[in-house]
């Protein structure tokens, strides 16, 4: 009998993203719990090296003070303007099939930004293709409530969440040595954060300057890293590169097992 083969959101929705999940604490309404672009595009891109994604562009309008008109400037933008706010479209094909999101810039209580910059624009498609990897199945179930519907969540898969996230953080501490202080000091956080570096440079054959310079995009795209200590910084990159680590090394062992 031919096994049958599983569709791109049978093999996508099968992906434990728990370890890998980030918040941004809202001023108003609920916090948003998100997976990183970074590692959610590593993962799919694993799976099916041919996924492309594609990033709407719009013709560029101006206004005209002097006749109050607006005329077209022959450029394209990555994004567009309009009388309520700044959105972004974001494609995704895996296998033929594409997925496609809308996102509109918004800031710490929800609110659209009118004129947004630059880099509001950019973390804003960032989050976009994450919500576009969701359609296709990835972390769908973590945007239940929030300003980014893309499923349910049952109580279940919550009751599965809560207890590996308490297992994780029984077995973090039981790895903790006594030293505590010595533990988290600026130095051996610092060698603690290039020895994983270091580690997942030689797992997925990137060099090791590619995947600092990765890690530094993805922690600034958080709305407080900026207000974070040095030594804070280093343990908010230190828990990101692990995870990262972790997915690496199970993809490569299920390359093998395959």
């Amino acid at each position: 009998m031919t096994e049958k083969k599983q569709s791109v959101f049978e093999t996508l929705s099968k992906i434990d993203v728990s370890n890998h999940v980030q918040v941004i604490r809202m001023k108003k309404g609920p916090a948003l719990k998100y997976v990183s672009w970074a590692w959610a595009w590593n993962m799919v891109k694993s799976k099916y090296p041919d996924a492309t994604r594609k990033i709407e562009e719009y013709p560029e309008y101006q206004y005209d003070k002097n006749n109050g008109r607006w005329y077209a400037t022959g450029q394209m933008l990555d994004y567009r303007i309009t009388p309520a706010g700044c959105e972004v479209k974001v494609t995704v094909t895996i296998q033929g099939e594409e997925y496609s999101e809308r996102l509109y810039v918004m800031d710490m209580r929800n609110q659209p930004v009118m004129q947004p910059n630059i880099s509001q624009i950019n973390k804003t498609q960032q989050r976009c293709l994450v919500k576009a990897l969701a359609m296709a199945g990835l972390g769908l179930n973590l945007y239940a409530g929030e300003d980014l519907p893309m499923g349910d969540i049952s109580e279940k898969d919550e009751k599965q969440a809560e207890a590996k996230k308490k297992t994780n953080t029984q077995q973090q501490q039981a790895k903790k040595p006594a030293n505590k202080q010595h533990d988290n000091s600026l130095g051996a956080n610092a060698e603690h954060y290039k020895a994983l570096v270091d580690e997942y440079a030689k797992v997925t054959g990137y060099s090791t300057k590619d995947v600092f310079d990765e890690v530094k995009n993805v922690m600034n795209s958080h709305s407080d890293y900026e207000q974070l200590s040095k030594n804070d910084k280093l343990k908010e990159s230190i828990k990101f590169v692990d995870g990262m680590l972790k997915s690496a090394k199970q993809m490569k062992q299920e390359e093998q097992a395959g």
